[in-house]
């Protein structure tokens, strides 16, 4: 189941705002994850995440999950230009039982021209200003973080259209993992949402404000549970508190 001194005094950190004009190095970080998918009967998959970025700037994010009737890929691949993280390509293909989905993105920021398919349907739209794809929203966001941001706002891609995407930091917690505990602030995403949906996410501010669990609740009951079992970061394994 993706940020600015000069912007503080809005309260929201757009991502068309510079970090005085150049970005925040983000390290690079490998987790492994269990997602759970909640209901009758619950369905746990095993999965890794991944950020990798190098000195001239390129940068890719994934998710990868598989198991049994359920697996789903997501990579998300860009560059970071005058200090904005601009997306360049993204895929997700999935599958629920005999249900398949796949989604296909493509960047032209010479152009200023987004196209794409989801399933085989074909959409393009203007990119005169700037559009996330589902996941890469969370780089300029940790960014922000790393600055003291407390709410963000994105334009992304959600199915087939550009919508507005909005967070902000509503508190913080111990978090129990599998390993140990590590302090986390807790994001909540404000938009979009459906009724009765409420969607978080826990970041660890002593580890660069990496994602640690993204939860997705319906009317008080948890769906979806992604959550970091193993942590690397820059290639070092992290060792969480007892």
């Amino acid at each position: 189941m993706p940020l600015l001194s000069s912007c503080k005094s809005l309260g929201v950190f757009l991502v068309t705002c510079l970090i005085a004009g150049q970005s925040l190095a983000l390290s690079n970080y490998r987790a492994e994850i269990t997602a759970t998918r909640h209901g009758a009967l619950d369905i746990k998959l095993d999965g890794v995440m991944t950020f990798f970025s190098d000195v001239q700037g390129n940068w890719s994010l994934q998710l990868e999950t598989d198991g049994g009737p359920i697996n789903s890929f997501e990579r998300s691949v860009g560059e970071t230009v005058e200090g904005q993280y601009r997306p360049l390509s993204y895929q997700r293909d999935s599958k629920v039982l005999f249900f398949k989905e796949h989604v296909d993105w493509q960047f032209d920021w010479g152009k200023e021209w987004l196209t794409g398919y989801v399933k085989k349907d074909f959409f393009e739209y203007s990119l005169a200003s700037p559009i996330h794809d589902p996941m890469s929203f969370q780089l300029p966001m940790r960014a922000a973080l790393m600055e003291g941001g407390k709410s963000f706002a994105f334009q992304f891609m959600r199915h087939n259209r550009p919508v507005a995407l909005k967070f902000e930091v509503i508190g913080e917690e111990l978090l129990l993992l599998p390993n140990g505990r590590v302090h986390t602030l807790i994001i909540k995403q404000l938009w979009p949402l459906q009724s009765k949906q409420k969607k978080l996410i826990w970041v660890a501010p002593e580890l660069e404000f990496v994602p640690i669990r993204f939860a997705t609740f319906d009317d008080g009951k948890i769906e979806n549970d992604i959550l970091v079992e193993r942590l690397w970061l820059d290639d070092e394994e992290v060792t969480f508190q007892p």
